[in-house]
């Protein structure tokens, strides 16, 4: 089974299975796609770096669960 997290971009246009993901200071949230990724996909952008890092924690949460997909929240 492959390891990850399914999340739907913001704007519902991308489906993409990531390994990680990174809040940046400008309120951005990238998800990772494997060791070779290094720029990541925008999954979502909010209007500060803390609701980014609430989203994250939301993304974490939904790591624990069974069936493993996460929708960006609106902004």
């Amino acid at each position: 089974m492959e390891k990850g997290l399914w999340v739907r971009s913001q704007e519902k246009r991308k489906l993409i299975l990531c390994d990680s993901f990174v809040a940046t200071p400008n309120g951005t949230v990238l998800g990772f796609q494997g060791a070779d990724d290094v720029e990541g996909v925008p999954l979502g952008n909010y209007e500060t770096e803390e609701r980014a890092i609430e989203v994250l924690h939301l993304l974490q949460n939904n790591c624990k669960r069974e069936f493993k997909t996460a929708n960006m929240p609106p902004r």
